[in-house]
C-alpha cells in the first residue's frame, strides 16, 4: 500500500508587498514545506503583476477601489475553497498631507486602504485558518505607535488597524489560530531587507514561536536610528501664525453627546470656568441624538443660567460637525472650545461585525472629530481656542470585549496628538480625555445588579466608580486658560484602573 502524499502547505500573501519581498517569502515557505516533504501552494492577491514560476494563484487586488467593492465577498472568492496554513497581509497607502488640508475622499480612502482592508481580510481568513490551526500575520507600520505630523490619515489608520488586530487575536485564539503583527518602517523611507522580513515571518509561523500570540514585533531597523517619523515620513506643519486671539466676553463652546452624563456635566463645568476667568457667561451648543433627553437637559441648564442651544444631531452623519460649527459661529460670533464627546458602541466582536457597524463606529468615534477639526480650525485659530476629544482607557490597550470600540479610540488618540503637532504653531491646542470606569449608563458595569457592580468596583485601585463630574472638571480644565501650555496630552481620569489592568 502506498502512503498518501501529505497535503500541500497553503499560503496566502495578500496586499502591497514589493516584488522582492514576495519572492523572499515564497522561497522561505517553499523551502520549509520541502523539508516536511510537502509541496507549497501560494495564493497571491496583489495590486499588480508579480511573476513567479512556482505553484502560485495570482489575483489582482483593486487597491484603488476598496471603498466601492464588497471586500468580504472579494476575499472569499480570491482565497477560494482552501484551508490555509498561513495568511500574510500588508496594506499600505501613504499620502502625506496636513490633516485639515485633506479632502473627505482622501480621509475615507486612507481609512479603507490602511485599516478596513486589514480588518476585512482577518474576518475571512481566520475561519479558513482554523482547520489547520494556522497563522495570521499582519504587517502594520511604525507609524501606528509614533505620531506622524503631516502624514495625513496614515498614522491614524495604522493605530486603528494595529489595535483592532491585537484585539482580534483574543477572538482567534479560541479556534487555535495564532495572530501576530509586524511593525516595519513605512515605505517612503525605504523598507527593511526582504530576507529579514521573510525570516521574521517564517519564525512567527514556526513551532519555535508557538507561545507568541497577539504580539507586535518591531521590524524597523531601516529607520530606527535615522530620526523621528516627523522628519522621515511627514511634511512640515504650518509656519507659525502670529494672531492676537480675539478674546470674547463670553465662553463659546460646542459639546456633543451633551445630553449624557459626562456631556451635561461638562457644560456645567465650562460655565464655572467662564465665571472663574471673568467672562460674562457661557454660550454653548449642546448636541445629542436623543431628542427627549436633550430637551430635558437643556431646560435644566437654562434654569441654571446657562445659555444652552439644543441641537438634535447624529454624529454618524458626515455633515453634522460642520453644521454645528457654523451654527455656533453664527449664533455666538465665534468659537472658543469644542468637546467632541459623542461615542457609539461598547461590546462588539470584530470577527463577525458587519460593514454597517464598521461605518457607524468609525464615523462617530473617529471621523466626526476630524470633521470638527477641519471645520473649526479658522475659528479656533482666531480665538486661540482648543479641541478636546473623549477617548477611553479602552484605547490604551487591546480589548477583547470591545475590539472595534477600542480600536477607534486608539485611532482617535493618534488623531488628536497629530492635530496638536500640526496646530501648535497656529495657537490652537488639541487634547484627549480618557475616562475609566465611570458611573454612567454606557458603562458595562451599569448593566449589573448594584451589589455586583459595587463588589467589582471595590477591586479597583481607587475602590469605586468614577463620577461624570470628575471627568467634566478635567475637560473644563483643558479648555481653560490655566491649560494654555498643554497640548497633545491624554489626561486619564480612571482612578488608576488602566495601570492596574496592564
Amino acid at each position: 500500500m502506498t502512503q498518501a502524499e501529505p497535503p500541500p502547505q497553503n499560503i496566502a500573501i495578500v496586499g502591497t508587498f514589493l516584488r522582492d519581498e514576495y519572492h523572499a517569502l515564497a522561497e522561505r515557505f517553499r523551502a520549509h514545506a520541502a523539508r516536511q516533504g510537502r509541496s507549497c501552494a501560494i495564493t497571491l492577491i496583489h495590486p499588480g503583476a508579480v511573476s513567479d514560476t512556482g505553484a502560485t494563484r495570482t489575483l489582482l487586488l483593486p487597491l484603488d477601489r476598496l471603498s466601492t467593492i464588497d471586500l468580504p465577498a472579494f476575499w472569499e472568492e480570491a482565497l477560494g475553497v482552501f484551508d490555509y496554513d498561513a495568511v500574510i497581509a500588508r496594506f499600505e497607502d501613504f499620502r502625506p498631507s496636513l490633516l485639515t488640508d485633506m479632502s473627505v475622499e482622501a480621509w475615507d480612502a486612507g481609512l479603507d486602504a490602511n485599516a478596513r482592508a486589514g480588518w476585512s481580510i482577518a474576518q475571512v481568513a481566520i475561519p479558513r485558518l482554523s482547520a489547520r490551526k494556522g497563522h495570521f500575520i499582519l504587517l502594520t507600520s511604525r507609524a501606528a505607535r509614533e505620531v506622524l505630523p503631516g502624514g495625513g490619515v496614515f498614522g491614524v489608520a495604522k493605530a486603528m488597524e494595529a489595535a483592532l488586530i491585537r484585539s482580534i487575536a483574543a477572538e482567534a485564539a479560541a479556534s487555535g489560530v495564532r495572530v501576530n503583527l509586524l511593525s516595519p518602517s513605512p515605505a517612503p523611507a525605504g523598507r527593511e531587507a526582504p530576507e529579514d522580513l521573510a525570516a521574521t515571518i517564517a519564525f512567527l509561523v514556526s513551532d519555535e514561536a508557538r507561545a507568541i500570540h497577539g504580539a507586535t514585533i518591531a521590524l524597523d531597523g531601516a529607520t530606527l536610528h535615522a530620526g523621528p517619523t516627523r522628519s522621515l515620513f511627514g511634511i512640515a506643519p504650518a509656519e507659525p501664525i502670529h494672531i492676537a486671539p480675539q478674546t470674547s466676553s463670553r465662553l463659546r463652546a460646542i459639546v456633543t453627546g451633551g445630553a449624557g452624563c459626562i456631556g451635561s456635566e461638562t457644560v456645567r463645568s465650562l460655565a464655572r470656568i467662564a465665571t472663574e476667568e471673568g467672562r460674562e457667561g457661557l454660550d454653548v451648543v449642546v448636541a445629542d441624538l436623543n431628542k427627549d433627553r436633550l430637551s430635558a437637559t437643556c431646560q435644566a441648564l437654562e434654569r441654571e443660567g446657562i445659555n444652552a442651544l439644543s441641537v438634535v444631531a447624529d454624529l454618524g452623519d458626515a455633515s453634522a460637525p460642520a453644521m454645528l460649527v457654523a451654527l455656533a459661529v453664527q449664533r455666538f460670533g465665534g468659537l472658543d472650545f469644542i468637546h467632541s464627546n459623542a461615542a457609539w458602541g461598547i461590546a462588539d466582536a470584530a470577527l463577525v461585525a458587519t460593514q454597517e457597524q464598521w461605518d457607524r463606529i468609525v464615523a462617530i468615534n473617529l471621523s466626526a472629530t476630524w470633521r470638527f477639526a477641519t471645520a473649526a480650525l479658522p475659528h479656533l485659530r482666531a480665538s486661540g481656542g482648543s479641541l478636546v476629544a473623549t477617548s477611553s482607557i479602552a484605547g490604551l490597550n487591546s480589548n477583547a470585549r470591545a475590539p472595534m470600540y477600542s480600536a477607534t479610540k486608539a485611532a482617535l488618540n493618534m488623531l488628536m496628538v497629530q492635530l496638536a503637532h500640526e496646530w501648535g504653531a497656529q495657537g490652537v491646542r488639541a487634547n484627549i480625555i480618557s475616562p475609566g470606569s465611570i458611573d454612567t449608563p454606557m458603562n458595562q458595569l451599569s448593566q449589573l445588579p448594584v451589589e455586583e457592580k459595587l463588589k467589582i468596583a471595590a477591586t479597583f485601585p481607587t475602590p469605586r466608580l468614577g463620577q461624570p463630574a470628575e471627568v467634566a472638571d478635567a475637560v473644563a480644565f483643558l479648555a481653560s486658560r490655566r491649560a494654555s501650555y498643554i497640548t497633545g496630552q491624554n489626561l486619564v481620569v480612571d482612578g488608576g484602573l488602566a495601570q492596574a489592568l496592564r
